[in-house]
């Protein structure tokens, strides 16, 4: 029998083979870190992507220290020639560690809600989620600077903007 560390390597290079081949995969979301955007059981429409093609506000999926994450890309840096992804969940506090561009699986494209399939790449969807990634990287910069006001003003300010466009987002996904 296998261990879990194994079965999950082994479902994630399924993935990659189904997603390298243009095909698409599901993932049911199982957490609320990215809440009000995504919810406890939504299952998510995932593609391939590249890291040279991700756009700030993208749901990215990857495989991070050991446990699969469906959270927003807001940045990424080089670090001795390797690309670092930099993520948070709209409902956490602060961003997630940097990762290696290596761990990603996809990017989602869609959200499948209550019966029906709501896109992420319309106009209005990736306004929306740019805004959400700004403020997203705006909080994750400001804990690393001091502007001369007590460090945790500017990150709450931004969370309770955050949560405001991703609520307003949800509008996005609805269809007329």
């Amino acid at each position: 029998m296998r261990d879990r560390s194994s079965l999950a390597q082994t479902v994630d290079e399924l993935f990659r083979e189904r997603l390298a081949a243009g095909k698409f995969i599901r993932v049911t979301i199982t957490t609320t870190s990215m809440w009000p955007t995504l919810g406890v059981g939504d299952r998510l429409v995932v593609r391939g992507a590249r890291p040279e093609e991700l756009c700030p506000g993208d749901i990215l999926i990857a495989r991070v220290n050991g446990v699969r994450l469906a959270h927003r890309f807001i940045g990424c840096r080089m670090d001795a020639g390797e690309m670092f992804l930099i993520t948070k969940g709209d409902s956490n506090r602060w961003a997630d560690e940097p990762w290696p561009a290596t761990s990603l699986l996809g990017a989602v494209v869609a959200v499948e809600r209550g019966g029906r399939r709501l896109p992420l790449r319309s106009p209005r969807a990736r306004s929306t989620a740019a805004i959400a990634a700004l403020l997203s990287r705006g909080e994750w910069m400001t804990r690393r600077r001091s502007y001369g006001v007590p460090r945790w003003i500017l990150p709450r300010g931004f969370a309770i903007a955050l949560r405001a466009v991703a609520a307003l987002g949800n509008g996005a996904y609805r269809s007329c």
